[in-house]
């Protein structure tokens, strides 16, 4: 759980700074940010060529985890969308399940089987969290941008057909329209 947070929190720090300003992104800005995020990784990557064995291969794993999230946090701020949130959310789960999997392989037998095990299922649930939040955040635009304009189309709407209606009666059309103006509370 430390890891995940460290990661997260890291990524957003690396990634933060570029979007204080806030509203939207040129694409000069995106691209000398993805540059730098990327410069970054091959630094890290050159940093963690210092360890042997195992902690070499966690360290790289986390390098380009690191990465990832980053350019996916980046792509989402440049074109904001469901589809860059599930991205984000992608990235997030796939670094943690690389680094996730170098830590098994520290471990022997029975252990290692079941850490990976572990990983794949961590793993699993973060890809279903992913796919589930994209499809709620779709539904979630679809009702905002439909929220206000249906309400006041359908009292429209109504009033319209009953005008139609009242203008069909013949004698009674005055009071019908009457009738009709206070309850659409038209003066």
């Amino acid at each position: 759980m430390n890891a995940r947070t460290l990661l997260t929190a890291i990524c957003i720090a690396a990634a933060g700074s570029a979007f204080a300003g806030g509203g939207g992104m040129s694409k000069d800005a995106y691209k000398a940010m993805k540059d730098r995020i990327e410069a970054k990784q091959d630094t890290e990557l050159q940093a963690c060529d210092k360890s042997q064995g195992n902690a070499k291969d966690i360290c790289r794993a986390a390098a380009k985890g690191r990465a990832r999230v980053a350019l996916a946090d980046l792509k989402a701020e440049y074109q904001p969308s469901p589809e860059a949130d599930r991205g984000k959310m992608m990235a997030l789960a796939d670094a943690e399940y690389d680094v996730a999997k170098q830590k098994c392989d520290d471990a022997k037998g029975p252990a290692k089987d079941a850490c990976k095990a572990k990983a794949d299922h961590v793993h699993e649930a973060a890809v279903r969290r992913a796919k589930i939040e994209r499809v709620e955040a779709s539904r979630r635009l679809q009702k905002s941008a439909h929220a206000a304009a249906p309400v006041q189309a359908t009292q429209e709407e109504k009033f319209a057909s009953e005008k139609a209606r009242c203008g069909l009666l013949g004698e009674e059309r005055d009071s019908c329209m009457a009738d009709l103006k206070k309850r659409f509370n038209r003066g």
